[in-house]
Parts: structure tokens; sequence; C-alpha cells
């Protein structure tokens, strides 16, 4: 039996066949492998938020100190595959609070300021009532006064496949 020239055999694939398969496999490799950091909080082992994340953005935890009553900011940044306590803001000095103006204080405005470098792969917060507790991560505000005193609000950094962002509605 003749066959024309280019024109495919009974029971052969074509090529154009083969190609489109290989292409749809290689997007969706590459779709499934991609992936975007996320900062993931969970409360009590359950996850309240996944927010992407870049290495450098900055997270403010704040409270009300219990003795001073005046505010207390704590400054991270993000440092994959964990977190760096980079300095402290508080309005005032006393019980609980660094007290040596040696250590490096600076005075900025109202506000004394402490330079520091802790590095933390994951970050437990207690929630406590009086505390005022707040994390600022981008333009997310999480207050504590939402969950029970004594709760546990647990930071993590991890990896997630970008497909799996998008059907989550975590990114556009």
């Amino acid at each position: 039996m003749f066959h024309l020239a280019g024109a495919p055999r009974r029971g052969a694939l074509s090529l154009l066949l083969i190609l489109g398969i290989l292409l749809v496999i290689g997007v969706l490799v590459t779709t499934f492998y991609s992936q975007q950091q996320v900062l993931v909080v969970r409360v009590e082992d359950k996850v309240l938020s996944t927010i992407p994340i870049e290495a450098g953005d900055s997270i403010i935890y704040s409270f009300r100190h219990s003795v001073e009553k005046t505010i207390v900011e704590e400054y991270l940044e993000v440092a994959p595959p964990g977190f760096l306590l980079t300095h402290t803001r508080m309005q005032s000095f006393g019980a609980g609070l660094p007290s040596d103006i040696t250590n490096g204080f600076t005075l900025d405005r109202d506000w004394y300021m402490l330079p520091l470098s802790r590095y933390y792969a994951t970050i437990p917060f207690r929630v406590t009532g009086f505390a005022e507790q707040l994390l600022r991560i981008k333009e997310h505000v999480i207050s504590f006064a939402l969950f029970t005193d004594g709760s546990v609000i647990n930071l993590e950094l991890t990896r997630r496949p970008i497909i799996w962002l998008r059907l989550k509605g975590v990114m556009n």
C-alpha cells in the first residue's frame, strides 16, 4: 500500500498531537512546581491565614505592657526559613522592659528604640486578654482579641504551589 509523503500511517500518532501533549504536560509541571513563599498563621493548629510574603517583608507585633500600660512594638523581618527580630520600640522603661540605656537605645520622638538581632524558625504568641495584642503583616491586621485567653498563635514560613494559592483565592 502506498502512502503520501507526510501522511500519518494508520495507528501512529501525529506529530502535532505529540507536541500538544508535551506542551500540556510542560504547563502542568511548571504550574504545580512554581512555588511562592507564604506566611502561615495558625491558631491552635488550625490555619487562620495564609499570606504570600517575600524575604525582607516586615511583621509588627504590638501589645500593651501589663505593668507600664504603654505600647511595645516588636519588629520582625522575614528571613527564610524563619524570622529575624530586628528591633523593639517602647514608650517607657520599667518592670519587664529593658532598662539599661547603654544597650544601644536610641530615642525617636517619644519612642525608645532597641536594636536587636535574634533569629527564630517559628514564632509562638500566647493570647492574653488585657494586652491588646496585634499582628500587622502587610495590609493584614490580626487582633488577638478574637481568640480566647491562653490560645497559641503560631507564625511559620513555608512554600506553596502558586496554583494552590490561586485556587484558594490567596493570590490573583
